[in-house]
């Protein structure tokens, strides 16, 4: 019986996501798992910059990840604007 409630809740959960992507519900959802996929998420471009112009600390260390590559930099701006704390520089 047990096994019958399991397949019924995973029949329901399929019909109700395969529902919500024909109605369109789930396409920013979609967009944002691939954004996070391609580590393309949007980020305060201008903040970040100032940052790395006015802070010592964010510009050393953006420095020394330049050498790795802009796309490195990018995603250090990524994680620090989001936890926007520097306890772990």
């Amino acid at each position: 019986m047990r096994f019958i409630w399991s397949v019924i809740v995973v029949v329901f959960i399929i019909w109700i996501t395969q529902t919500a992507v024909r109605r369109g519900m789930l396409a920013a959802t979609k967009d944002i798992a691939t954004d996070i996929k391609q580590n393309t998420l949007p980020f305060n471009q201008e903040k970040w910059q100032a940052l790395q112009r006015y802070d010592p600390e964010i510009a050393a260390i953006a420095s020394k990840l330049r050498v790795l590559g802009d796309k490195w930099v990018d995603e250090f701006g990524r994680a620090y604007l989001a936890l926007d704390d520097k306890m772990g520089l």
